[in-house]
């Protein structure tokens, strides 16, 4: 495992970092005000994001809750220091949320991350099912909760094959809110409980979307041109930004002012994906030029967007956006997050992780489905008439506010369980 951790860490150093806390060495901050400790698992990015206003609505609710949040990734734990800032300890100074990497689910790593942590409660973002964890947290009297689960067809199909290990973890939850009845269903078939059970929505509608970086703001808009059309690639992996950039390459034919703003997923990506614009010809600048190259934007075809908890800021400066992940097989990432910013979404066929989102946005006429083919002459259509783009983005951005509320329903679901833990330590 260290191995692998030093593996990684060639193209992220963060992750040779920290690394005794994978093993449950975690030193709980004498500084942590909160005498009931709730334990918050986010894999990286996008669950903390997930998670924040669950998280906000804890700490508002109950004076005597602290948070231990923990993430698999580096650039979770960048995301738990941006969003969570003003909560956190640091620099001597006290707070009510402190951040660990999360322990490998091996039983001495949990024991001494619960035996120095000491949560009353485990709550785990979507669909992270590590069967160690919740056995041990089950021995130790913590219950766990799985918060936002989605559970696709696909997945399913492959606990199935692992149905001895995966049913057993599973069933080990003292509760579990799912996005939407179709989890439920594969959850129950599972062999999930009913009666521990409730559908509750997507908790990302209620994600806050907020640009309060006025810095960031004002860079994007000094150097992304209001009167050119904007499209944003966004989160995209390994075989379909070659397709972006040939979409691109294809639309500056009929509309030479055109600005892609390509945004790959994985950091250890922006080197290949820059060598791909190399070889297209294409004039393009990475984001980490600016501003020391201040107005270089408007002069190049693509902007290499290679930073990370950025994309909310580019997103609001397109046109449209086009949602990686989608068109090769990997189910696709969060298209509510431009929808709520009010632009036009696409997506690529392939999108079982937001499956049912998926189809409530394409029944509101808020969300396009292209194929490697299709995608230049989808994007061709908004940009002979951004007017029909504006409209589209209105209608997803009245969708996601129509289904926001399912963090307090979660919030209903878990609260007897950790105002029982919270008497509890107080007695």
């Amino acid at each position: 495992m260290l191995l692998r951790l030093w593996w990684r860490g060639r193209a992220q150093p963060a992750y040779r970092s920290r690394w005794r806390e994978r093993f449950g060495f975690v030193n709980r901050p004498p500084m942590l005000l909160g005498d009931t400790v709730v334990w918050v698992h986010a894999v990286s990015v996008g669950e903390t994001q997930a998670a924040e206003v669950l998280v906000r609505t804890l700490l508002a609710d109950d004076a005597s809750l602290a948070i231990v949040m923990t993430t698999t990734t580096p650039t979770g734990a960048a995301q738990v220091r941006k969003l969570f800032d003003a909560y956190l300890v640091k620099d001597g100074q006290p707070g009510r949320l402190f951040h660990s990497y999360a322990p490998f689910d091996l039983p001495g790593s949990i024991r001494r991350f619960i035996k120095e942590t000491q949560p009353k409660a485990l709550l785990v973002m979507e669909t992270e099912v590590w069967p160690n964890w919740l056995a041990i947290c089950r021995a130790c009297d913590v219950p766990s909760y799985l918060i936002n689960a989605r559970l696709s067809a696909r997945s399913a199909r492959g606990y199935e094959r692992v149905r001895g290990l995966a049913a057993p973890a599973f069933q080990t939850f003292t509760h579990i809110c799912a996005q939407a009845q179709a989890d439920a269903d594969r959850l129950v078939a599972l062999g999930v409980r009913a009666d521990s059970l409730s559908v509750t929505g997507s908790i990302k509608f209620d994600q806050s979307i907020t640009l309060d970086d006025e810095h960031l703001r004002g860079l994007v808009a000094e150097e992304i041109a209001t009167e050119r059309f904007v499209w944003v690639a966004a989160s995209t992996h390994e075989g379909e930004e070659q397709v972006v950039i040939e979409a691109h390459a294809g639309l500056l034919k009929t509309h030479p002012d055109a600005l892609l703003i390509l945004v790959p997923r994985h950091p250890d990506r922006f080197d290949r994906v820059d060598d791909l614009l190399e070889r297209s010809g294409l004039r393009y600048i990475r984001r980490s030029l600016l501003p020391a190259q201040r107005g270089a934007v408007k002069s190049v075809d693509v902007l290499l967007v290679d930073s990370m908890g950025e994309l909310l800021y580019f997103y609001e400066a397109g046109h449209l956006a086009f949602v990686g992940g989608s068109l090769v097989d990997n189910g696709g990432h969060n298209p509510l997050e431009p929808a709520a910013l009010g632009k036009a979404v696409m997506m690529g066929e392939s999108q079982f992780n937001f499956a049912d989102i998926c189809t409530q946005l394409s029944g509101a006429g808020a969300l396009i489905t292209v194929s490697s083919k299709t995608l230049q002459t989808a994007i061709e259509s908004y940009a002979q008439n951004p007017e029909q783009a504006r409209l589209t983005g209105e209608k997803g951005q009245a969708f996601v506010e129509r289904n926001r509320g399912a963090v307090k329903r979660v919030y209903e679901r878990i609260l007897p369980g950790l105002r029982s833990s919270s008497q509890a330590t107080a007695s």
